[in-house]
């Protein structure tokens, strides 16, 4: 049985130089490995010119290396939307994909122009896919725009992975009746621990407004809350 979602093995894909007269090759994905497992999603982020479209182009089957080799299971692309569509059709586009029951979602810097509402309603689709087991690869440009919606993150740099991070959300709430408060929420959302008067939860699988929602539903008063990001020790590096 395949092992991952999506599995790159030094993967180099060229294009020639957009050059009248020029018969020069640009190297868009120089060697690249990379795995992602069912039901993670991977943020790829990386300036224009990095590679990163072209990335998702042979992780979802539509462009073939010159080198290396590519395994997936049944992937979907999904390009970013002009910004007259932007709000509307980021979604659209989404679900049109989700018609052909894909297990790899390629998503093409979706986020980029979104109003923050929007894009909320994006990430938690996204983490809803991710609990049916489906894999997800988001592009943007700048890796904190990939925060809520990856549970680890690469950078590309001319074509080439430079970084790997894995990211570890916690949401911390301060809430009265703490004891109560973690034995009820420990029944319907899993790490949930107390510190004192607060609670913290690792945002692995659900989200922040899924846990505020369960709070309500239970009675618990929160006083307030946040989101802390922390990096993990050592970097998580598969560039060859």
């Amino acid at each position: 049985m395949f092992p991952f979602a999506l599995e790159f093995r030094s993967v180099t894909r060229r294009y020639r130089a957009g050059v009248t007269g020029c018969s020069g090759e640009v190297t868009a994905l120089d060697r690249v490995s990379l795995t992602v497992a069912a039901g993670e999603c991977v943020g790829v982020a990386g300036a224009p010119g990095s590679g990163k479209s072209t990335l998702l182009l042979c992780a979802a089957g539509i462009l073939r290396p010159h080198e290396g080799t590519v395994r997936a299971v049944p992937a979907a692309f999904v390009a970013r939307r002009g910004s007259s569509e932007a709000q509307l059709g980021s979604h659209a586009a989404l679900t049109h994909a989700l018609r052909a029951a894909p297990r790899l979602l390629c998503l093409d810097d979706p986020l980029a122009l979104l109003e923050e509402t929007a894009r909320e309603r994006y990430v938690t689709l996204l983490h809803k896919l991710r609990g049916a087991g489906v894999a997800v690869l988001i592009s943007g440009r700048n890796p904190q725009a990939l925060d809520s919606s990856s549970s680890r993150i690469v950078t590309l740099e001319s074509g080439r992975i430079s970084r790997g991070v894995q990211r570890c959300r916690t949401l911390e709430l301060e809430v009265g009746m703490p004891s109560y408060a973690a034995t009820a929420l420990a029944n319907r959302i899993p790490s949930v621990r107390r510190l004192g008067h607060a609670l913290r939860v690792a945002l692995d699988g659900v989200t922040a407004e899924e846990v505020l929602s369960a709070c309500l539903a239970l009675g618990i008063r929160v006083h307030g809350s946040r989101v802390i990001t922390t990096a993990a020790p050592g970097r998580v590096a598969e560039a060859e």
